[in-house]
């Protein structure tokens, strides 16, 4: 019950936003319809392609993050766990998330079931980070651009301060991973099996920021399907709205960060005059583009059984034990036995 109302409560937020939106950033749907009726559809292809690269990119980070545990995963093992968890995220209940399957899936290798959930932490990590860390090249590019005055300065400094705030939470990781929290005993839990493990990052830092110019030049793409050309929205340009959009879906207990994207693109778009039904329209080609590129992942629908979601509960509760002292735990119910697989 809990559960229904969490996610009526998201469906609700997710609707006031769009209405809101509609409302007082001048939004035309008529024109967005009719922009979208004109769309180069070659290009919006070529954006759904860019997004499917991100997938192939992406579980090829997680499985060198996977291996370095140990796990030994093939590339097409990787690559069907990834785009059932990205069906998962896009298209069944938010309560079945997409990164509890990958962990699940992986923790029954071992019944390491913190040791796979750190594979996914990790590989998370990764793409915010770095998501975060070129953000600081838009905002400095874009003073020597014709777009110099374009962004309100109090947004700006917003923006700095997201990207300075993820610098200090890095410089003070021996503080507050201390704080008995179970997320972030997780994350500690997660940097402390890959500092023991002593592998290299180098290929994961890589594969990151390929996954990440993929993700810009599906926008790239999007924006040109809708006639929109490099002049109108400069490639650098991007690196601020996709992170900032990223934050605000992943932050805004939005369905799937409905509304929250959306709002963040006509918004930022707007600042370098860019039409609020030409955002709207890139909005949701990336959308589209997101639902079917994440489409042969469907075979989760077949996988899924009621049995397999009281598993996978049953599996983050023992992440949370693993994560307690033992003397922690002998304060606890013990945990029932291994389900049958």
């Amino acid at each position: 019950m809990k559960k229904k109302i969490t996610l009526l409560l998201k469906i609700l937020i997710s609707v006031a936003l769009l209405v809101l939106t509609i409302k007082f950033m001048n939004l035309d749907l008529a024109e967005t319809f009719n922009t979208l009726k004109k769309s180069d559809w070659k290009w919006f292809i070529l954006s759904c392609l860019t997004l499917y690269a991100t997938v192939f990119t992406n579980t090829y980070r997680w499985m060198i993050l996977a291996n370095q545990l140990n796990y030994k995963l093939t590339f097409t093992e990787s690559l069907k766990l990834y785009f059932e968890a990205m069906f998962s995220n896009n298209f069944l209940p938010s309560n079945f998330g997409g990164d509890a399957w990958r962990s699940y899936e992986l923790g029954k290798k071992d019944k390491g079931w913190m040791k796979a959930a750190s594979t996914v932490i990790v590989e998370r990590l990764f793409g915010f980070t770095l998501m975060f860390a070129l953000m600081p090249v838009a905002l400095i590019t874009i003073k020597f651009s014709s777009f110099s005055e374009a962004i309100p300065k109090k947004i700006e400094l917003l923006l700095w301060l997201s990207f300075a705030g993820m610098i200090f939470m890095y410089a003070t990781y021996l503080l507050w991973s201390k704080i008995k929290i179970t997320f972030i005993q997780k994350v500690k839990y997660a940097f402390d099996e890959y500092t023991k493990c002593h592998k290299s990052m180098r290929n994961v830092i890589i594969w990151t920021f390929i996954t990440h110019v993929f993700l810009i030049l599906s926008n790239v793409f999007a924006a040109f399907a809708t006639n929109v050309s490099l002049d109108a929205i400069p490639f650098w340009y991007w690196f601020i709205v996709v992170p900032t959009s990223t934050l605000l879906s992943f932050v805004i207990p939005a369905v799937k960060g409905v509304g929250a994207k959306e709002a963040s693109y006509i918004y930022l778009l707007g600042f370098i005059g860019i039409a609020s039904s030409d955002a709207l329209a890139i909005a949701f080609l990336i959308f589209l583009g997101t639902l079917i590129s994440t489409l042969p992942g469907i075979s989760i629908v077949f996988r899924k059984s009621k049995k397999t979601e009281e598993n996978l509960s049953w599996s983050e509760e023992v992440e949370a034990e693993e994560l307690l002292t033992t003397e922690e735990v002998k304060k606890i119910p013990k945990i029932s036995k291994v389900r049958n697989k």
